[in-house]
């Protein structure tokens, strides 16, 4: 296997855990990527950012317990904000991939579609469909994911936002990024989203890990 041959040619190689579902490996492909992209200078990540990092996600998922009540746990709260709707989750900039992977998480563990856009993007586009009647009818909520280490233009877009589905009386929940740099940022809502789509799956009394659609299309190539 490749285990063999990469010890055979001396070639570095880094295992990841043989876990349920590739989409549950994600941290860890993550954090041998950095560490890789790090030992070789092609990004730019010190240990203060890597520790905040660790730090910040701890606190996170400690309080995001099954034993926590929805009072307090941010991904209970949110989960059951977002049942019987279609969450459209709007990002910026380095938090696209973010929202991504809060849409493909919904998709496969709460069974539910999702979607995302970008801003400003959007501004060019989508908005001009917020008073569909067709769309008026999935029941939409919106989640902003907002940093304030966005550009500036872009805080302002997602102000503007904000007004706009005010104005159109279309519900949304904001949610800012935390930590003192975008490697926090990007793992705690990454973390974040992960937990929400859990406990929406739970709401709705489906296991997340089972994908039976998906499984029997890969059968049939």
């Amino acid at each position: 296997d490749l285990t063999n041959i990469a010890k055979q040619q001396k070639i570095p190689l880094i295992k990841i855990p043989n876990i349920l579902e590739p989409r549950s490996s994600l941290t860890f492909v993550l954090g041998a990527l950095i560490a890789v992209f790090s030992k070789n200078n092609l990004i730019d990540i010190n240990n203060d950012q890597i520790n905040d990092c660790l730090s910040i996600n701890k606190s996170l998922i400690d309080g995001l317990q099954k034993q926590i009540p929805s009072s307090q746990n941010l991904a209970k709260n949110i989960a059951t904000k977002i049942i019987n709707t279609l969450p459209i989750i709007i990002s910026a900039d380095y938090l696209s991939s973010t929202a991504n992977r809060w849409r493909t998480q919904l998709n496969e563990n709460s069974k539910t579609i999702a979607l995302t856009d970008n801003l400003p993007e959007m501004f060019h586009n989508s908005i001009e469909g917020y008073e569909s009647k067709v769309f008026r009818q999935t029941n939409p909520y919106f989640i902003l994911l907002t940093s304030n280490l966005y550009p500036e233009l872009v805080i302002k877009k997602f102000n503007q936002l904000k007004s706009l589905l005010k104005e159109h009386n279309l519900p949304y929940r904001e949610i800012n990024a935390v930590g003192n740099n975008k490697l926090s940022h990007l793992f705690s809502l990454l973390t974040l989203g992960d937990y929400i789509s859990y406990y929406l799956a739970i709401a709705n009394k489906i296991d997340p890990h089972h994908n039976p659609i998906i499984t029997n299309s890969k059968s049939n190539i």
